[in-house]
């Protein structure tokens, strides 16, 4: 069964980092994750990190750093 995933990814600007998330949801990580990095690749922008959560892994990292739990 394959499930979907959420993909989110950090970048650093100008010495200070940022997170991002991709706001759709997708069956298969390699392939974006592929596509981030050579997007940012020619970027001035440096792809620090990425991670594919699972929906409920993702949830709980949110609520855990908006301080819900």
């Amino acid at each position: 069964m394959i499930e979907p995933v959420i993909i989110s990814f950090w970048i650093e600007i100008n010495s200070r980092l940022y997170h991002k998330t991709i706001p759709k949801v997708y069956n298969e990580c390699e392939p974006i994750v592929s596509q981030l990095y050579e997007q940012y690749e020619k970027s001035e922008y440096k792809l620090v990190a990425v991670k594919c959560d699972n929906f409920q892994d993702y949830k709980d990292k949110m609520e855990y750093f908006n301080g819900k739990k």
